[in-house]
């Protein structure tokens, strides 16, 4: 009877050694991080800090938002932040520039932060929409 059951209970170990291995490499894999992303990025890039980091929906990139002394940015970097990808990725199938959309969310002023007390008005002060125009007299 045991040599019947044998096989079973063979099976049913190797099962559960595979379970176990895919639960801890799934523990293993946790995506990039700030830290890694700083200590890749921080010596070429003096004042970098990282606003934000999230799966760019192409295998294995992460898109992240940096902040630097020369303006805010997105790049792309794999899991590892030894590899980056500089530039737009375009959704063809609805012709939409997700890195150019992603880039006016982060770059986006409110209206009502924009010191007014020394603009020129025309027009009504109560008006429903307003255009802010900036000029630089030199």
């Amino acid at each position: 009877m045991f040599k019947r059951l044998r096989p079973v209970f063979l099976l049913f170990a190797l099962a559960c050694l595979l379970a176990v291995g895919q639960t801890a490499e799934a523990g293993q894999k946790k995506g990039l991080t700030k830290e890694i992303v700083e200590k890749s990025l921080g010596p070429q890039i003096p004042g970098l800090s990282v606003i934000s980091i999230k799966e760019a929906g192409i295998g294995g990139l992460w898109e992240v938002v940096v902040d630097t002394p020369k303006g805010k940015g997105i790049l792309y970097m794999d899991e590892k932040a030894d590899k980056m990808v500089v530039g737009n990725i375009f959704d063809l199938s609805t012709k939409r520039n997700l890195t150019q959309e992603k880039y006016d969310e982060i770059n986006r002023v409110p209206f009502s932060s924009i010191p007014l007390k020394d603009a020129i008005v025309m027009g009504s002060e109560t008006a429903k929409y307003k255009v802010a125009v900036f000029d630089d007299p030199d």
